[in-house]
């Protein structure tokens, strides 16, 4: 068995931020290039491990650039850009949880900010995070109370 260290590692091995990952078990990379939004496994996995029905599914983003475009930009860069973001986004993994919500009959939610500035993954601009997200939750709040009745109920 791994430690919790190694898959902490493992999993978080971003490309030109970190090294990947070599163990007994293999050389890994961060599971986001893979599965960049693991609602769908964890449910998957929930249900095995429990053996019955799942209620509800929250999936928690870290916030989407307003006006940010899926289309594919011209030239070799602008194909480059879209099948990184392709890869790597959390939302064609939400969009797949949705058709299995209709299948499996769970209730699920995603709350994912939008945001007006695109904050890199090494950015250190903390306090206009924080400005931005709570701006947008404010925003949200008869939405969150839904959920809120919603993480209740299913504590019966």
């Amino acid at each position: 068995r791994a430690k919790v260290t190694e898959a902490a590692e493992a999993t978080s091995a971003a490309p030109t931020y970190f090294p990947h990952f070599i163990s007994e078990y293999g050389s890994f990379f961060d599971g986001g290039l893979h599965l960049n939004n693991p609602c769908l496994a964890a449910l998957y996995e929930a249900q095995a491990l429990w053996d019955q029905k799942c209620d509800l599914v929250v999936s928690l983003s870290t916030g989407t650039k307003e006006g940010t475009s899926t289309e594919i930009r011209d030239g070799l860069v602008g194909l480059a850009n879209w099948m990184v973001n392709f890869v790597t986004s959390a939302q064609k993994w939400y969009d797949d949880l949705l058709s299995e919500q209709r299948k499996l009959g769970f209730w699920c939610t995603r709350i994912d900010p939008i945001l007006k500035t695109e904050f890199q993954l090494d950015s250190t601009m903390i306090d206009e995070m924080v400005k931005e997200t709570t701006t947008w939750l404010d925003g949200q709040k008869i939405e969150l109370l839904r959920l809120a009745d919603r993480l209740w109920a299913t504590m019966f």
